[in-house]
């Protein structure tokens, strides 16, 4: 990955913009736009798309917005491999597995002795590492959630 510094953040190339490139062209199979109308779409100029396919760079903020569009507008009769999973309901079911590895834990200690700790052991570690996701996840949320309100925002304007 090149990562440039620019006047208001960094710069993404290479496998980031071929990823969003990539959603691009699912979104307009999906949805049966041409590239100019997503590219207005998302970025509010026609060419932006054509310019990235040419080598441009993006901003990581401009990737963020355009890779949460995408998201949220893949139509609902897109295939399932198309369409991001809902964040809420991944955090839902990590919490699961959170209580599961709780669970875990709580037969480690009830084995006892050197098995017993490593079983704990194990289910502690992976309830941290989840925990950990949960905390993304709902970053990532409050960042869509803000991504969408500044898009509304102008739509509405």
């Amino acid at each position: 990955m090149t990562v440039h510094q620019g006047a208001r953040n960094n710069q993404i190339s290479s496998p980031e913009v071929a990823g969003l490139l990539n959603r691009v062209d699912d979104y307009m199979r999906a949805s049966g736009y041409a590239e100019s109308t997503v590219s207005s779409k998302i970025f509010n100029d026609s060419k932006t798309i054509a310019k990235l396919r040419a080598g441009k760079d993006i901003g990581t903020r401009r990737l963020n917005h355009a890779v949460g569009w995408l998201a949220d507008a893949m139509p609902d009769d897109a295939p399932d491999t198309l369409r991001a999973p809902k964040l809420p309901m991944l955090r839902e079911q990590i919490k699961e597995v959170i209580d599961l590895l709780h669970a875990m834990d709580k037969i480690g200690d009830g084995i006892g002795g050197a098995d017993g700790y490593a079983v704990s052991a194990v289910a502690l570690n992976a309830k941290s590492i989840a925990d950990n996701v949960v905390d993304a996840l709902k970053a990532i949320e409050r960042a869509a959630g803000h991504t969408r309100v500044h898009a509304h925002a102008r739509e509405e304007a």
